[in-house]
């Protein structure tokens, strides 16, 4: 066999679930010839390589690729384990003979039509929004929706999560005896509880979620906890209709870019250090532009004189000897000019008469005079 993916290898093989296999690896609970591998696209080959999960030794045999659609009923997770102990698909899928993995999820509250395999190519291929492979739903919705507001979805959408979200397509399909409709949902996202955000969000909650196709896929007459094998008439039409080429990676260039791109950041971002980084450098010389250095210098100022010779210039010494000479008067000189006594004479005159004023009138005295 010549070498493959590791991640594929071990799929393929039906070790464990996609989900599981890939944590496993990047735990480091895979060795390929005693070597711990945390690259899931590691390239092995299963003839010469010897691979072990937690020091157990692998017996890797490529089991043949099936196909299977399963009508879902209320009230199961899809998923093969559950930790709260819940009904799984293991219940109902237990005869299928090679290990198979739901294809995408449907809701515990839903039920419908579910795409079981083993080749994981083909998984990724239908689960990646890139592709736009069509999900058909029956839904029964609370009240009637109008014209006008399925014409808003159809055209605007809604936005979730931050993301417009726009079903290809809404029809109506008839009406219940208590008010409320039946309609056909088209999408192409398959983001959790999606349809029912938006109709609840659009103030007609859902109350029954029915998936009836998947591409080319039809759920038809299967009945409800039934299995049946995909022909290879409806395998060749869904790969013809969508391009689906087998034994190639229909994601081969989408990953490209993203590690191409991945490793142009981690490029931009470890740049070389220079060493002058770590050098002392005068603050006015550079060494890139010489003329830089000379506006430097030209811009220099000289430094300032120290202030005991500025105090030291001679007019300075002149004016500070005059300020020495002419000193300033007593206040009490300043007090016993003519013209300062005459003035104090006058106002304790006055004082007095308003003093002899408020006596005879019998006012009562309410600040200091």
């Amino acid at each position: 066999m010549s070498q493959d993916k590791l991640m594929k290898v071990l799929q393929a093989a039906g070790i464990d679930s996609r989900r599981t296999i890939r944590q496993d690896i990047n735990d480091g609970r895979y060795l390929v010839n005693n070597r711990v591998i945390t690259d899931p696209n590691f390239m092995v080959d299963i003839d010469k390589d010897t691979v072990r999960h937690d020091d157990k030794k692998l017996k890797l045999k490529i089991e043949k690729k099936s196909y299977f659609l399963f009508n879902k009923p209320y009230g199961v997770v899809t998923t093969l384990q559950d930790p709260q102990e819940r009904t799984t698909l293991t219940e109902f899928i237990s005869r299928i003979k090679e290990r198979v993995y739901p294809v995408g999820r449907l809701d515990y509250h839903s039920e419908g039509l579910i795409v079981l395999t083993n080749d994981g190519d083909f998984t990724n291929f239908i689960i990646s929004a890139k592709n736009k492979i069509p999900k058909i739903y029956m839904l029964k919705i609370k009240g009637s929706l109008s014209e006008e507001e399925r014409r808003k979805l159809s055209d605007k959408g809604i936005h979730l999560d931050g993301v417009r979200v726009i079903p290809q397509r809404i029809e109506f399909v008839k009406k219940t005896g208590q008010g409320n409709s039946w309609i056909r949902v088209t999408i192409v996202e398959g983001k959790k509880h999606i349809l029912r955000k938006v109709f609840k969000y659009s103030g007609h909650p859902v109350e029954k979620l029915k998936r009836t196709a998947v591409g080319t896929f039809r759920l038809k007459t299967l009945p409800v906890g039934h299995w049946r094998e995909i022909t290879q008439e409806e395998l060749d039409e869904f790969k013809r209709v969508y391009h689906y080429e087998e034994g190639s990676n229909n994601n081969e260039g989408k990953e490209r870019s993203v590690r191409k791109t991945a490793k142009a950041r981690s490029l931009k971002k470890a740049r070389p250090v220079s060493k002058d980084l770590f050098q002392k450098k005068d603050p006015h010389v550079s060494k890139a532009r010489p003329e830089r250095k000379e506006r430097t210098e030209s811009k220099a100022q000289p430094k300032r004189k120290e202030r005991t010779e500025y105090r030291d210039r001679p007019e300075r010494k002149e004016r500070t000897d005059y300020n020495a000479g002419s000193e300033r008067k007593e206040r009490t000189e300043y007090r016993d000019r003519p013209e300062r006594k005459e003035r104090t004479a006058s106002n304790d005159s006055r004082v007095g008469k308003g003093r002899a004023v408020v006596k005879k009138i019998g006012v009562k005295k309410v600040g200091k005079y």
